[in-house]
């Protein structure tokens, strides 16, 4: 009996994960000079939390983009009131009736929806790329 290796299938490789770490790092690397983020503080920005920011800021509302998200409210507010922590930056006004996107939240959201934006569309390239799949087989005793 052969054992198979099959390469390309999962979602994070090894060398998905290392680009995401470069990506965060220019995110974080971003923040540093716009003075959104401390790297001294050790805070971290993710990907998923600027995806997150664009829904809330998106549906004005963080119940709306909860149920929009599978997360709880508490969850998701939680989240956006640690995005503001990480950028020393108030980006929404809290309203009755949802949030609104605060003067630096306004600057905050262009930059993100490009980093979203860039960080998406290299993934997807690649995937098209990568149809590929390799199977690599040990000989058989």
């Amino acid at each position: 009996m052969s054992f198979a290796e099959i390469g390309n299938i999962t979602a994070a490789s090894p060398a998905e994960i290392a680009l995401e770490m470069i990506a965060e790092d220019a995110i974080k690397e971003w923040l540093t000079k716009n003075g959104y983020y401390d790297a001294s503080a050790g805070d971290d920005v993710k990907i998923e939390n600027l995806k997150y920011f664009l829904t809330v800021a998106r549906m004005g509302s963080i119940h709306k983009a909860a149920d929009a998200l599978f997360l709880s409210p508490q969850n998701l507010g939680t989240i956006m009131k640690n995005v503001e922590k990480e950028t020393e930056t108030a980006l929404f006004v809290r309203t009755p009736r949802g949030v609104q996107l605060a003067p630096d939240g306004e600057r905050f959201l262009s930059h993100a929806k490009v980093i979203v934006d860039s960080y998406e569309d290299f993934f997807a390239a690649k995937k098209k790329s990568s149809n590929i799949l390799n199977l690599y087989t040990t000989p058989s005793q």
